[in-house]
């Protein structure tokens, strides 16, 4: 099934309005469910004070989803049935609500990162087997913008998905890093290689 994670407001239908979610403008997070070509069944996961765009992940048969609001990053871990849905309280992973969450699958972990768009600094933490985020870790290196991590299904590395000044000239550059984890914390083991080269 292909699931869609989403803020909105009360103006999206008003074409002659902007329609973005922010610290001004909070909105409701929204999941809808592609019931059949056209159809989607929806649920609203939270009423309001959404202020920033959610992410989301399938993981061990639940959709886990990482939010922004006036109290922090938020976490909800939600489980669809056929005609509706339950979940969690929310959790809140952060109490700062101006970092920026993404998440990702790798080596059967869950991870979240938080990106302090202020500094560049990024964290992350590590789902443990009863489903918390009971460490933190701060990446090795900053980050011009929220970060994404995948899998290398060749040689198994994690590989992370950033952005950083090359120089004076060059801002905001795409870049890939690899990874290894032990225990969950990420170790450095390439890159970083610039996307389209160092050229």
């Amino acid at each position: 099934k292909a699931f869609l994670l989403c803020g909105v407001r009360s103006t999206d239908k008003d074409n002659k309005t902007d329609p973005t979610v922010g610290p001004d403008k909070p909105g409701r997070l929204m999941l809808r469910r592609l019931a059949k070509p056209n159809t989607w069944d929806t649920w609203t996961v939270e009423a309001g004070g959404l202020i920033g765009d959610p992410e989301a992940v399938s993981f061990g048969g639940s959709v886990y989803a990482f939010y922004q609001t006036a109290s922090g990053v938020n976490m909800r871990r939600i489980e669809v049935g056929k005609t509706d849905l339950s979940m969690s309280d929310p959790t809140i992973l952060a109490d700062d609500p101006t970092l920026v969450p993404t998440v990702g699958v790798y080596g059967g972990k869950l991870y979240v990162f938080l990106w302090n768009g202020a500094t560049g600094a990024v964290k992350y933490k590590v789902m443990n087997t009863r489903g918390q985020f009971d460490k933190e870790y701060p990446l090795d290196t900053p980050s011009t913008s929220p970060v994404g991590l995948t899998t290398d299904t060749i040689n198994g590395d994690a590989v992370l998905g950033l952005a950083q000044d090359q120089d004076k000239t060059r801002l905001r550059r795409w870049q890939v890093r690899r990874y290894r984890a032990v225990d969950g914390k990420l170790t450095a083991v390439g890159g970083p290689d610039w996307v389209e080269g160092a050229d």
